[in-house]
């Protein structure tokens, strides 16, 4: 315990008030705590969308006859995929940032742009499928100097196609987005008629 004292000398150090201990029970703590089991915090909605849609997304691949293990490597892929939009919404500002699983389809994560520059718009988009392929990317590597654990090839797989596909210029993917906010953003037509045609091409 390390109690400050005024004085810099060893006069004023021993002349110092001695710290006398509580012997008083610690009242505010015990009170704070019994308030807080009354009133509970509150949890943020976006944790529970997230939850519920995380709980949502592993029923839909259990049923559609996956194992838990492969259930627990894709969304652990898409997680990656997905917290590296939301970082980079984070990062640049975006307000009102939810990241949340869509049952049979995957992630996606939205917030509101705020100041956020169409460059910055960009780097966020591409934050989502670079980092993964340089996940597969590495992952080949190891794999390739012979260190072969299980299911490594498979999670490789995955984080290489899942994101190379994220890339195409489909809308609403990743490469989509991109490509629309380079060419199209300023042509409204033209872009709802990319939206249109690239929707039916991704279905």
């Amino acid at each position: 315990l390390h109690t400050p004292y005024a004085g810099s000398g060893p006069a004023e150090a021993s002349a110092a008030a001695p710290v006398e201990p509580h012997d008083e029970p610690h009242g505010d703590a015990l009170e704070a705590a019994f308030t807080e089991l009354l009133e509970p915090p509150r949890v943020r909605p976006g944790a529970l969308l997230l939850v519920g849609s995380l709980m949502l997304f592993l029923g839909a691949e259990l049923l559609r006859g996956g194992s838990w293990l492969s259930a627990g490597l894709l969304i652990a892929v898409i997680a990656v995929h997905e917290l590296g939009h939301f970082a980079g919404m984070r990062w640049f500002g975006y307000r009102d940032v939810q990241m949340f699983f869509i049952p049979f389809i995957g992630a996606a994560v939205s917030g509101r742009p705020g100041q956020a520059t169409a460059w910055q718009d960009g780097v966020v988009t591409l934050l989502g499928p670079l980092p993964g392929i340089a996940a597969g990317a590495a992952l080949a590597v190891v794999l390739a100097l012979g260190l072969d654990l299980p299911r490594l090839h498979e999670v490789a797989l995955l984080l290489v196609v899942l994101n190379v596909f994220n890339l195409l210029p489909l809308d609403p993917l990743d490469g989509g987005r991109l490509f629309q906010s380079v060419l199209f953003s300023r042509h409204r037509r033209l872009e709802v008629g990319f939206t249109a045609v690239t929707g039916v091409l991704l279905l």
